[in-house]
């Protein structure tokens, strides 16, 4: 595995912690950017993709106290990272993190209102079969919410393309001072 591999795309070992580190700071304007596109309202539930150490999961909490939030994300470091900042959260009930892959999503159809990421679409092996995923997970007239950093925004290219494939509706490019973010809807 690469070394930056090892920091950023699946953090693992002291790199993936000082990575999730990172992380947490460099990404923070995007991340609340990208939340703040969802939309919010009482009662949604919400996925994250990637959540790295939880910073977006915070986020959620923030902007919607008492929201329900799943999460996925491959690396163990960030899970157990993103459990700890979510800590009163998560013994709660409210908040349910998973050692997971973007393309295989272990919940059922229709599960989640709202579902976002942030700088995690250009690491995933098979971005067809996520977006798929993705459709499937979210309920009638859900919401789906892409941010890209400003240094990751060349990324977000063709992504409203693959959006229309995998079944979404109605996708759209902003571009703001927080990086770039895909909306689509379902």
């Amino acid at each position: 595995m690469r070394l930056l591999d090892r920091a950023f795309d699946r953090p693992e070992g002291w790199l993936g912690r000082l990575g999730g580190w990172w992380m947490a700071h460099r990404n923070r304007e995007t991340i609340a950017w990208t939340v703040d596109l969802l939309d919010l309202n009482p009662g949604h539930r919400v996925l994250e993709i990637g959540f790295g150490p939880g910073v977006g999961i915070e986020e959620v909490l923030d902007q919607q106290p008492g929201a329900e939030v799943s999460g996925v994300d491959p690396s163990g470091p960030m899970l157990e990272a993103a459990r700890e900042r979510n800590r009163p959260a998560v013994d709660e009930g409210t908040v349910d993190l998973r050692a997971r892959v973007a393309e295989n999503l272990p919940w059922p159809d229709a599960s989640f209102e709202r579902a976002f990421t942030v700088d995690t679409y250009q690491a995933w092996r098979d971005p067809v079969t996520a977006l798929g995923e993705l459709e499937r997970v979210l309920v009638d007239g859900g919401r789906l919410s892409v941010g890209f950093t400003p240094g990751h925004a060349d990324a977000a290219e063709g992504l409203t393309d693959a959006l229309v494939r995998a079944g979404f509706q109605r996708p759209r490019r902003l571009t703001g001072e927080e990086g770039v973010c895909v909306i689509a809807d379902r």
